[in-house]
């Protein structure tokens, strides 16, 4: 289960970072109706659960982590509170890695 939470924090950290800031993705962003201002860099978000989804980080870290969560579960011999604590624990461990090393990249 250790190995999981480790694995799956990085997956995490990183499909979040994806989702949430790269250019890679910008198009989802966009297509949710996210708008980010090209001069001064600002980004509006809109009126709804998913733009106050993708408004936060973290909150969006814990979708992500759900969701890998669900996948290892129905891949592997965890039974669900494993899976919950999986689920947990990569969460916040994509977390401790963006404050403590990441967050810094995105300015």
């Amino acid at each position: 289960m250790i190995e999981w939470t480790f694995v799956l924090s990085f997956a995490t950290w990183r499909v979040t970072s994806l989702l949430y800031v790269e250019t890679s993705f910008a198009w989802l962003r966009m297509w949710i109706g996210i708008r980010e201002d090209e001069t001064t860099g600002a980004v509006s978000y809109p009126c709804n659960w998913l733009g106050e989804l993708w408004e936060c980080f973290w909150c969006l870290s814990l979708v992500v982590a759900f969701v890998l969560a669900v996948s290892v579960y129905a891949s592997t011999d965890l039974n669900v509170l494993e899976a919950l604590a999986v689920w947990l624990a990569s969460a916040a461990g994509a977390l401790v890695l963006d404050v403590r090393y990441f967050a810094r990249l995105r300015g």
